[in-house]
C-alpha cells in the first residue's frame, strides 16, 4: 500500500468518526428533551403550578340593602394570595342574601358584606321605608278567607261614636281629611269610612307572600298575584305593608274600631273618593 493510500484511508476514517460523534450528540439531545417532557407531564415531575381558588364577585355595583340575584354575580378564578380566603365560592351561597353594605363591581363577596341568612323571611319582604303591621282578623274581615299574600286591599274602618262626639275629628285623625261638614253625633252612632287604599298584603297567618318565599329570582317585582293557593280562611292575623305613619293609624283603628279588608282587582292601584257613612244607633 502506497503512502497516498494510507493518507486517504486515515482521512476517510476521520470524517466517519466526526459524523458518528455528531449523530451521537444529536441523539443525546433528543433523549434529553423526551425525558424532560415525560417528567413535566408526570405527577413526580418538578414542574410547579401556581395555586388558585375561585370566588364569587359582583358583576355590577350592588347597593346596600339589596337582595342578591344570580344575575348580579359571577365566579372568577384568582391566585390564592390575591383573594380573601373567606370569599364565597358558589353563586348559590349568595343568592337571596341581602347586602349589609354597598358592593362595587368586580369585588369578591365575603360574609361581612351580606346577611347571615338568605332572604326567605318576612323581614326581607318588606319594601325599603315601609313597615309590616299585623291585625287580628276573622273570615269576614278577609273577604271570606279569599285574600292571599301579595294581594292589594283597601282597609275599611267601623267606629262607634258616643252622643256628642265629633264625627269629623275621627275621620281626620285616620285619613288626614275632613270630608264632611261639621257633624256632631246627636246620639250614639257608627261611622264607616276607608282608612287606607291599595295596601299590599305581606302575609296571611304564617303564609308569606311568594316574593318572600321564593328561593331565587328578582326581588324588585312586587304586585298583586293571581295565585290563590295561599288563601287561608282560618287565619287569625293578616300582615300588611304600610308607611310608618300608617302604622300608627292602624294601631289606633285596631284598638278603637273594627277593620275590614276590601280586596282589589288585579292590577288596579287607583285611589278613589269614597264618602263616609254615618248611621245613628238605637239606644
Amino acid at each position: 500500500m502506497t503512502t497516498e493510500d494510507l493518507a486517504a484511508r486515515r482521512q476517510g476514517g476521520g470524517s466517519s468518526g466526526r459524523l458518528m460523534l455528531w449523530v451521537g450528540l444529536g441523539l443525546g439531545i433528543v433523549a434529553a428533551v423526551l425525558v424532560a417532557v415525560i417528567l413535566s407531564g408526570s405527577s413526580d415531575g418538578e414542574k410547579l403550578v401556581a395555586a388558585t381558588r375561585v370566588a364569587v364577585v359582583a358583576k355590577q355595583d350592588i347597593p346596600e340593602r339589596t337582595r342578591i340575584t344570580r344575575e348580579m354575580v359571577e365566579v372568577k378564578t384568582y391566585a390564592v394570595g390575591d383573594v380573601d380566603s373567606d370569599a364565597y365560592t358558589t353563586i348559590g351561597q349568595v343568592t337571596n342574601r341581602v347586602t349589609a353594605s354597598a358592593v362595587t363591581a368586580g369585588e369578591p363577596i365575603v360574609p361581612a358584606f351580606v346577611s347571615s341568612t338568605t332572604g326567605e323571611g318576612l323581614t326581607f319582604s318588606v319594601s325599603q321605608g315601609m313597615r309590616a303591621v299585623s291585625i287580628g282578623v276573622g273570615e269576614v274581615v278577609t273577604a271570606g278567607g279569599n285574600i292571599s299574600p301579595d294581594n292589594r286591599v283597601d282597609i275599611v274602618g267601623v267606629f262607634r261614636i258616643p252622643e256628642g262626639g265629633d264625627v269629623n275629628s275621627i275621620i281626620q285623625v285616620m285619613t288626614g281629611q275632613r270630608p264632611l261638614a261639621p257633624l256632631t253625633a246627636p246620639q250614639d252612632a257608627s261611622v264607616t269610612f276607608t282608612i287606607l287604599q291599595n295596601v299590599r298584603v305581606l302575609a296571611v297567618a304564617q303564609d308569606l307572600s311568594p316574593e318572600a318565599r321564593r328561593p331565587t329570582g328578582d326581588s324588585t317585582q312586587v304586585g298583586s298575584s293571581f295565585d290563590t293557593s295561599a288563601a287561608n280562611p282560618r287565619a287569625a292575623t293578616v300582615t300588611l305593608e304600610v308607611t310608618p305613619q300608617q302604622a300608627q293609624i292602624m294601631a289606633i283603628a285596631d284598638l278603637h274600631g273594627t277593620m275590614r279588608l276590601s280586596l282589589r282587582p288585579f292590577g288596579e292601584d287607583d285611589i278613589v273618593d269614597v264618602i263616609p257613612i254615618v248611621i245613628l244607633l238605637d239606644n
